[in-house]
């Protein structure tokens, strides 16, 4: 069970691959916003929330934004997103992915 703080909903996951997951995550939207923007992160029983209004991911690679080795930046390695499915899959979970010119929405399935 991870639970930190008193206000956040009970999560059964692996503590590890849930802190890797948010931190991927959380990496991809600081990447996305750069110095100005909104980050949203919300927890409900089951699912994981992270949101951001950057520029959304590029139409050509939206559809295999969590294939090894994908990504919409020249500095990256394109890593991140296939490590956040592949743990959110390890617990029983799924990952799914909104994006417009207008922000992403990356949401975490646990079973």
């Amino acid at each position: 069970v991870l639970r930190e703080y008193d206000d956040i909903p009970e999560v059964r996951a692996d503590r590890d691959r849930m802190r890797q997951i948010l931190r991927n995550l959380l990496a991809n939207a600081r990447d996305a916003l750069g110095t100005g923007g909104t980050l949203t992160v919300r927890l409900k029983p089951g699912l994981l929330e992270v949101s951001d209004d950057g520029p959304g991911i590029p139409e050509a690679i939206r559809d295999k934004v969590f294939e090894p080795f994908v990504t919409g930046r020249k500095d990256g390695n394109g890593l991140g997103l296939a490590i956040v499915k592949r743990a959110a899959e390890e617990q029983g979970g799924s990952v799914s992915v909104e994006t417009s010119g207008k922000g992403t929405g990356f949401r975490v399935r646990l079973a």
